[in-house]
């Protein structure tokens, strides 16, 4: 093999096996619009990582609401999805943890969210399109940005 070739062969290789790492990295930086989706756009909404409703309020639930010692940070209206926000700890307390090199999740250190996740599934997990959407709208314009940088030093 040609010397003047061998450089970039293990640059590229280099770049391969950094790839990985990159991911994780791009995922730590856009935390907070990764989340964003998860609250705001599904579970804020009261949809399970299939994209279903998951349950809609009580008038129970309303009343109970509206007594000034409970006072949720969202209302809780009879007939209105679950948004899963009465505290805030839920929200306020997820993580990104990486399970593996290629996969991460997303759970909550709130008291709750073992509550939540046991009586709904896997309502931690993103739908389809939420995944398509941080694929290639948040991970691969940066890491497009990342490797084009990493190709010029070649």
């Amino acid at each position: 093999m040609s010397k003047v070739v061998q450089p970039y062969l293990r640059g590229v290789g280099s770049i391969k096996n950094e790839l990985s790492n990159d991911i994780r990295q791009i995922l730590r930086d856009k935390w907070s619009e990764v989340l964003k989706i998860l609250t705001d756009e599904q579970l804020g909404l009261g949809l399970d990582s299939k994209g279903k409703l998951i349950g809609r309020y009580s008038k129970a639930t309303e009343g109970y609401a509206s007594d000034p010692e409970n006072r949720p940070r969202q209302p809780k209206e009879a007939g209105q999805p679950y948004n899963f926000e009465w505290t805030g700890g839920t929200f306020d307390e997820m993580f990104l943890t990486f399970d593996s090199k290629d996969t991460y999740t997303l759970f909550s250190y709130d008291a709750k969210a073992t509550f939540l996740k046991e009586k709904y599934g896997d309502i931690f997990d993103f739908t389809e399109a939420h995944n398509h959407r941080i694929n290639y709208e948040i991970i691969l314009p940066e890491l497009d940005r990342k490797l084009t940088q990493k190709l010029n030093l070649l």
